[in-house]
């Protein structure tokens, strides 16, 4: 009887220690899978972390960018609107303090009738008036006036008076011809006006040919239509305009002169 009571113990202990093993085993399984899985939902987590930084870092950048445009677009839009704002002289004082000090010279307008045009030669004229200088208007055909303001020298020598020993060279003439155009060039750059010392495109034929009859101690201010170059690069930012086209026939802005009123009407053919 003691016997059969041992092996009964010792079976209950077998089967107690199987099971127990047995429960340990499967904890331990259940335990590892759950941190696989939190580990897996960590990764993702973080991954998932890291897309929508990434997300959120390229929206800030494109809103950065909107921003950016948007500003150089107000910027663009401010300076096409001043551009198209008539030119002003608005201060001589530097124009007629560089000149002051250099011989008087006389100066020749060209412009044509335009208000604009008018207007800032008179501007720049005010300056001369203060300087004693004598300044007049000379007509030419308008096509002649380049675009712009163009400050040119004479190029005909100043001819020697009887009571001149020593008359200057042409060369010194040109000279100080060329200093006097700098300086009212600088005067007027002061104002955010444009000029230029050389005419531009077929006014550098004309405009030689404005001063070769004009002696080096006279100033030739050619005051053109204002060139508006703000304007111009918006428009190729818009794109080519084509003219309207004529059977085959296009030639940019196509265009047909006009007979004056004392040539008489023009007859059917």
């Amino acid at each position: 009887m003691r016997d059969v009571t041992k092996q009964l113990v010792v079976a209950l202990n077998s089967d107690s220690a199987t099971a127990l093993e047995q429960m340990r085993e499967e904890s331990s399984s259940a335990l590892e899978q759950e941190r696989q899985k939190t580990a897996r939902y960590q990764r993702e987590n973080i991954k998932a972390q890291h897309l929508l930084a990434n997300r959120l870092s390229a929206a800030q950048d494109v809103a950065a960018r909107a921003a950016a445009n948007l500003e150089a677009e107000k910027k663009k839009r401010v300076e096409l609107a001043a551009s198209l704002s008539p030119r002003d002289f608005f201060d001589q004082s530097g124009a007629i303090a560089k000149l002051s000090g250099l011989p008087p010279m006389n100066v020749i307008f060209e412009y044509p009738d335009e208000r604009e045009p008018r207007n800032i030669a008179q501007e720049i004229n005010f300056v001369f008036d203060v300087l004693h200088w004598n300044a007049f208007r000379r007509r030419v055909p308008e096509e002649w006036i380049s675009e712009g303001i163009h400050v040119l020298v004479g190029r005909r020598p100043v001819p020697s008076s009887i009571l001149e020993l020593h008359p200057e060279p042409f060369a010194e003439q040109m000279a100080k011809g060329q200093i006097a155009a700098k300086a009212l060039c600088d005067g007027l750059r002061q104002s955010d006006i444009d000029v230029e010392t050389e005419p531009l495109g077929l006014g550098e034929v004309l405009g030689l040919m404005a001063t070769e009859d004009v002696a080096a101690d006279t100033l030739v201010v050619m005051v053109g239509l204002k060139r508006n170059r703000v304007l111009e690069e918006t428009l190729k930012e818009l794109g080519p305009v084509h003219a309207t086209m004529v059977g085959r026939l296009i030639a940019g802005s196509n265009r047909t002169s006009i007979r004056e009123e004392a040539a008489g009407p023009t007859k059917p053919k």
